[in-house]
């Protein structure tokens, strides 16, 4: 018992702190849609709810279907270039949002990452960034 909660009271006095949990796609989304409002939504404006929004299906593709790291520059850029057609072929049939929205929504997400500017890109990416790394809790 006395080991039990020593173990659990050494960490506290070493100042390690629980982790927090990582935004959801639609926090992530709506954080970046804050921070760049011009960036390409991706919806048709009857759906202009940020739920179906062309950044949460990336970063739930980016995160769930992938498994890649959210804090990591060259996994978002490994996204990217999924998207762009460069990296790995992307499944229809597991995409995000593909059962709401229809099985075209993934040409429709790809033709709007591709008309991005390199810039854009990179913007996108270091929000998403942002966004992971001020929600980690860093000692």
């Amino acid at each position: 018992m006395h080991r039990i909660l020593l173990f659990l009271l050494i960490p506290l006095f070493w100042g390690v702190q629980p982790a927090f949990a990582l935004p959801t796609p639609l926090e992530a989304s709506t954080a970046l849609y804050q921070a760049v409002p011009d960036f390409p939504k991706g919806t048709r404006p009857e759906e202009s709810q940020a739920d179906q929004s062309l950044i949460r299906r990336l970063i739930t593709y980016h995160l769930y279907i992938k498994n890649r790291s959210p804090y990591s520059r060259f996994d978002w850029k490994l996204t990217l270039a999924d998207y762009l057609g460069y990296n790995e072929i992307v499944a229809m049939e597991s995409y995000p949002g593909r059962d709401a929205l229809g099985i075209t929504i993934f040409i429709n997400d790809q033709r709007l990452i591709n008309k991005l500017s390199p810039g854009q890109r990179e913007t996108l990416i270091l929000n998403l960034l942002k966004i992971y790394r001020d929600s980690a809790l860093i000692p």
